[in-house]
């Protein structure tokens, strides 16, 4: 959701307008302290308070704290000048005045209050480039410290890894081992008891088997024989009852149709009980039939029992068969359990792969995190090489300088020379002089004492030539040694203790009176 923003422009305006506007009606109403302080101070706080929440994005902080502490600074003006039009009125309503100025003190010093808060504690651009450098290198630091830790953390980890794998598979190994061993002997005794009871139960079937057939036989033979006596007995029966009547009717002799009209319902009964008896035999035959049926059916029966065993043998072999690929089931299991292992292995070591590659991953961001921080650095130094050059030409411009101000001094020096060898002649001049004058001086003293007065003039002409040439030399001494040639006064070859020797042999060859020789002493020694 977009904030709401207000325009600060006419914002400030408007608040201007008011304070003013309220100071203008506090001055006319005489109403210093409503009108004139409470009003303007609380659109002053409206203002400050709407602006710190709903300026523009493009208002920085610093140019509201300007606008309020203006604000202030204009409320304390118009203030200022009402108290001006309300000066002829000082004597009468001095306590007015007070307040109006009061009140724009207290406007002034809450603008400045909020330029304060909004300026003077914000970080400068050059406290956060040192915090930001601080944290930079502090960062490094840091990442140094956990780039080393991590590696010591992966390498120790590695190694555990390595043991806790080779532990595992040597683990694996002799689990699989102890399992293969007790799935032997477990297969094996299986094998025995399921073997066992099979013998067993074939054993018990064949038993039940023989009993069971040796039964039926014996059942079969006794229902043969009472079925044969059966028959026997009725054959005799029919026979002996066939004879008897065939006897009777022989011993009585009857007339031919006495047996028709007599017999006839007798033979007619006879008929009906040789037809029942017939109907009898048949059905003892269809009983006999079905014992006979019985007996197939018993001996299908048996074969039935018979082809059951052979089944049942059939199911055996299966058994035996089932058993022969449960072993080979078992085998497959084993192999099964074997390659599961060997996948576990794998997985173990694809993990340990991922592990390394993602270690490896982490390691390259960090390396990467440290090229970063490492163009950082480069940038730092780039601009400290753009420093260093900055500061070789300003190096170059001060060796240009100093070989500037040492061709100065190579001139000075060589003008230094110049005024040495100049002294030199100078001096040679001097001495020159000085003998001359000394030849001068042994001239006069041959001549006469009348000629004293102008002998002393031409001494003191010549004291005053000596004292403008040592002059002159001490001049050229005192330039000769401000020259940056050797920091100290020039060799000029002769001392002044040197001039006051020859001065003093000079004195001691010149015959001439004391008051002279003194001068030009005096003159040497200076």
């Amino acid at each position: 959701m977009q904030r709401m923003t207000i325009k600060v422009l006419p914002l400030f305006i408007a608040i201007c307008a008011l304070k003013v506007g309220a100071a203008t009606i506090g001055f006319f109403l005489h109403s210093v302290y409503l009108w004139g302080l409470a009003i303007p101070l609380f659109l002053m706080a409206i203002y400050i308070a709407v602006g710190l929440k709903y300026r523009e994005p493009v208002i920085s902080a610093e140019k509201f704290a300007d606008s309020c502490y203006y604000l202030g600074f204009i409320f304390t003006i118009a203030s200022i000048i009402f108290n001006l039009f309300d000066l002829p009125n000082i004597g009468d309503d001095l306590y007015s005045i007070a307040v109006r100025f009061g009140a724009a003190m207290v406007s002034t010093v809450m603008g400045l209050f909020v330029r304060i808060c909004l300026v003077s504690f914000r970080p400068s651009m050059e406290d956060a480039m040192r915090t930001m450098e601080d944290q930079v290198v502090d960062a490094s630091q840091r990442l140094a410290e956990s780039y080393n830790k991590a590696f010591d953390d992966l390498e120790h980890f590695r190694g555990e890894v390595a043991n806790a794998a080779r532990e595992t598979v040597r683990a694996v190994s002799l689990e699989i081992q102890s399992l293969t061993e007790q799935n032997a002997k477990r297969m094996d005794e299986f094998f025995l008891s399921v073997s066992a009871q099979h013998t067993e139960a074939m054993a018990a079937i064949i038993q039940d088997t023989k009993t069971n057939t040796e039964e039926l036989k014996a059942a079969v033979g006794e229902y043969t024989a009472a079925s044969v006596a059966s028959v026997s007995k009725i054959d005799a029966s029919v026979d002996n009852f066939r004879e008897m009547v065939i006897s009777r009717l022989e011993a009585v002799d009857f007339p031919e149709d006495l047996f028709t009209r007599k017999l006839g319902a007798a033979i007619e009964a006879l008929n009906g009980s040789t037809e029942a008896l017939t109907s009898g035999v048949s059905s003892i035959s269809g009983e006999v039939l079905e014992a006979a049926k019985l007996v197939e059916r018993s001996i299908t029966k048996v074969n039935k029992k018979t082809e059951s065993m052979t089944q049942t043998l059939d199911v055996a072999q299966q058994v035996f068969a089932q058993q022969g690929e449960l072993l080979e089931a078992i085998r497959e299991q084993n192999s099964g359990v074997l390659s599961v292992i060997q996948d576990q292995r794998t997985q173990l070591t694809l993990a340990l792969v991922q592990h390394r590659e993602s270690s490896v991953e982490g390691m390259v961001k960090q390396t990467v995190a440290l090229a970063e921080l490492a163009s950082v650095f480069k940038r730092v130094d780039s601009s400290v090489e753009q420093v260093a050059d900055q500061l070789s030409v300003a190096r170059e411009q001060t060796v240009k300088v100093l070989s500037g101000i040492e061709r100065v001094d190579q001139q000075t020096t060589a003008q230094g020379q110049a005024v040495k060898r100049n002294l030199d002649s100078l001096e040679a001049a001097i001495t020159t002089a000085a003998e001359h004058t000394s030849s001068i001086t042994s001239a006069l003293q041959h001549s006469n004492e009348a000629q004293g007065t102008n002998h002393a003039k031409v001494v003191q002409t010549l004291d005053e030539m000596g004292k403008t040439l040592v002059s002159h030399s001490q001049l050229l001494r005192a330039t000769s040694s401000h020259s940056p040639v050797s920091g100290t006064p020039l060799d000029t070859g002769a001392s002044p203790i040197d001039l006051q020797q020859e001065s003093n042999d000079l004195s001691a060859s010149s015959p001439v009176t004391s008051e002279p020789s003194s001068t030009k002493s005096a003159w040497f020694k200076r």
